[in-house]
């Protein structure tokens, strides 16, 4: 018989805006983050505390814990937020995800869950979603509801994509004439940005590392497709064939695309003609198939939403068939649609889908459940952590092109360079002045190890001594060779305003304060 928590419904059944909560036994599908003497944290920095990036869906997130609450819940409820890494997302992005967050409770065995099951849009205005109202404290506190033993608690995260705005690829292929087999000629080249619609609830509920789904959250099987027409191209990929008469030609009658990534798994597309013997018609048959999945961990089943498109050229719209719950799992590693048009139909000039040998398919595929083993890590904050100072003295500022770089200083294995940049990094290049920690250790951090940095910064006033400027910056080092730290330390503008003492006789002073606050290790199970 299981255990019950006190007042057990009091954190169970609130809600919080779009998110819902509720108990299961399963554990994170994606990534779990377990904090160890989580009180060090809470005395020493007001900031979140952040975990390692982790990619799901073919992006980056991050985890963000803030232990004495933040916005709404500050002073009376733990906050938890899950973080897109935007840094190399190309100008325009949108991410549609439906998420959930995770604290376990340790006692009884079962991961409180908080969902959000509409679909958050993460863009560059809005990289942060979650809930300022996690769980209160009083409650996380309370040693009797498990949530924090031994002053060590366990979260997690579970993403799926359900929409993107993005740059898709679209290959050209040319069958060749009087040939067998066919000839690839592919060029790649960009396409406009557009949004895919949100699926609907049902399609995109993700369940977690379990063999027997969740039947709370049932994803009402259909079994025929559904078709409809749209004026959006497919998101992930887009297949054009030339010369389309020769396919009948071709040895096996059938055409692959290359592989192209959706959703953070290898795929293909394919087309055959087929002959349906009873009614003795021609049909055009299209297929999906996931690829390179030697990678994949032992076990793995992936069901996914996917949407297979052929382009009316005369009405400028896409024909989509939307086929929902096909799992793919070795060895059945292809979902087809046999009888997807009759060639009859799509060779009709006036139907559009053929025109001039010339022919247009598309796909776009979205992860509605995984059956994997998610990464984690465990950060274990340190009782006395290692500090180290230096003070940086930079002359002839304007005489700098690009960035300059300070000597090696600290002791030991911790040791670090600063990078800084007069006219700023990367965007806001020309309106800042950045500034960049870098490990300076010469062997390599081992595998799976970091460690979590506090950056303390002083820009000296040189004309007083008071109008110096102050920046606390946590972040993490996952490995060599990485930097972090402050793109928008100050701006241009101000730093070299000669009323402000910050640069005088073209030197500045840059005071810097490391102190290491934790460590990480990267493990598989808890």
């Amino acid at each position: 018989m299981k255990k019950k928590s006190p007042e057990d419904g009091k954190v169970i059944c609130n809600t919080d805006g779009d998110l819902c909560r509720s108990m299961r036994d399963e554990p994170p599908t994606h990534y779990t983050f377990k904090i160890t003497q989580l009180s060090l944290f809470s005395k020493i920095s007001n900031e979140g505390c952040p975990s390692q990036k982790f990619q799901v869906g073919g992006y980056n997130w991050q985890l963000v814990l803030y232990p004495n609450g933040k916005g709404k819940g500050e002073g009376r409820h733990l906050s938890f937020y899950l973080r897109i890494e935007n840094t190399f997302l190309p100008l325009g992005w949108e991410v549609q995800a439906v998420f959930r967050l995770f604290a376990f409770d340790q006692i009884r065995g079962q991961y409180l869950m908080l969902e959000e099951t509409q679909g958050k849009r993460f863009h560059a205005m809005k990289t942060i979603w979650g809930s300022d109202e996690f769980i209160p404290l009083s409650v996380f506190k309370n040693q009797s509801y498990g949530y924090l033993v031994n002053d060590t608690c366990v979260l997690g995260a579970e993403v799926f994509i359900i929409g993107e705005s993005r740059t898709g690829k679209i290959e050209c292929l040319r069958l060749s004439k009087g040939a067998r087999y066919y000839k690839r000629i592919v060029r790649f080249f960009s396409k406009g940005c557009h949004e895919e619609p949100i699926l609907q609830p049902a399609y995109g509920v993700p369940v977690g590392k379990s063999a027997t789904y969740d039947a709370t959250f049932s994803s009402s099987k259909i079994e025929v497709p559904i078709q409809s027409l749209r004026d959006d191209m497919p998101t992930h990929y887009t297949f054009k064939i030339t010369s389309f008469s020769h396919l009948s030609k071709l040895h096996k009658k059938r055409c692959d695309s290359k592989v192209f990534p959706a959703c953070g798994y290898k795929w293909k597309m394919s087309l055959s003609l087929n002959k349906n013997k009873q009614q003795k018609a021609h049909y055009l048959s299209l297929y999906l198939g996931i690829e390179e999945t030697g990678s994949l961990q032992l076990g793995w089943e992936i069901e996914a939403v996917f949407r297979l498109f052929v382009f009316d050229q005369i009405q400028g719209q896409y024909l989509m068939l939307q086929e929902n719950n096909a799992k793919f799992h070795a060895p059945n590693t292809e979902w087809r649609v046999d009888e997807f048009m009759s060639l009859r139909t799509f060779s009709d000039p006036s139907c559009g889908f053929l025109v001039k040998d010339s022919c247009i398919f598309g796909a776009s595929v979205f992860i509605c459940r995984e059956r994997c083993s998610g990464k984690g890590e465990c950060l274990e904050m340190i009782t006395e952590g290692v500090t180290t100072e230096y003070t940086w003295k930079i002359e002839n500022f304007s005489q700098i092109k690009g960035s300059c770089v300070c000597e090696p200083f600290g002791s030991g294995y911790h040791k670090w360079r600063l990078f800084f940049y007069p006219g700023g990094y990367g965007r806001v290049l020309g309106n800042y002045i950045s500034l960049y920690l870098k490990s300076a250790n010469s062997s390599p951090r081992p595998s799976g190890e970091g460690i979590f940095v506090r950056l303390s910064l002083t820009v000296i006033d040189q004309s007083n001594g008071n109008g110096n400027v102050n920046v606390k910056y946590a972040f993490r080092f996952p490995g060599q060779g990485l930097m972090g730290g402050l793109p928008k330390l100050m701006p241009l503008s101000v730093f070299t305003d000669p009323s402000k003492g910050f640069l005088v006789n073209d030197t500045c002073i840059i005071s810097a304060k490391i102190t290491i606050l934790g460590a990480v290790e990267n493990f598989q199970n808890f």
